[in-house]
């Protein structure tokens, strides 16, 4: 079993830090799956300790396509729904996935991306978004679950600008927020 998880483990962080094309990964676990069946019928699997690594090679094989597929399909900017595939400058709703936390400058809300208008119709999105919102007064109470309607221009969350520096890009990717 563990000896399955190493390269199954090994696909999900393959698909999170280098992003494979996944139509490769896919074609590739189903000839790795037939070439497994192929060996373990004809009992090269079961045969001679001398020949039972080449059973080997394709089960792991099949495991660490199977993990990037995995992490792939985990990863909602991945799909067609994604709120970023949509003109930018759209009312968005939205859904405060956390409590709003207030800043200097105003507030920060974490929000999962429900529906967006596009051309007077509402149309079903995916995905995660932080929105930060100037207002120095605090006034505005933002609740888990509570639901708003905003007017946004989106951005890709840019990288850290100094070496060394915290990488917010890449905490906020790992919660799943691209924007």
């Amino acid at each position: 079993l563990f000896r399955f998880l190493i390269p199954f483990g090994t696909g999900i962080l393959t698909s999170i830090f280098c992003k494979p094309f996944i139509i490769n990964w896919i074609l590739i676990s189903l000839v790795a799956i037939s070439l497994s069946w192929l060996f373990t019928k004809n009992k090269y699997a079961t045969g001679k300790y001398a020949l039972r690594w080449l059973a080997g090679i394709p089960f792991y094989t099949a495991f660490f396509g199977i993990g990037c597929i995995t992490g792939w399909l985990t990863d909602a900017g991945n799909y067609h729904s994604h709120f970023s595939a949509f003109t930018e400058n759209s009312i968005i709703a939205i859904e405060a996935s956390e409590p709003a936390a207030e800043t200097k400058k105003g507030i920060r809300i974490f929000a999962k991306v429900k529906a967006i208008k596009n051309c007077e119709k509402w149309i079903p999105v995916r995905g995660n978004l932080v929105i930060y919102i100037r207002d120095t007064s605090h006034n505005l109470k933002v609740k888990y679950k509570d639901n708003l309607l905003i007017a946004a221009k989106y951005y890709a969350v840019s990288g850290p600008s100094n070496p060394e520096a915290f990488d917010f890009r890449e905490y906020l990717r790992n919660k799943g927020i691209h924007h």
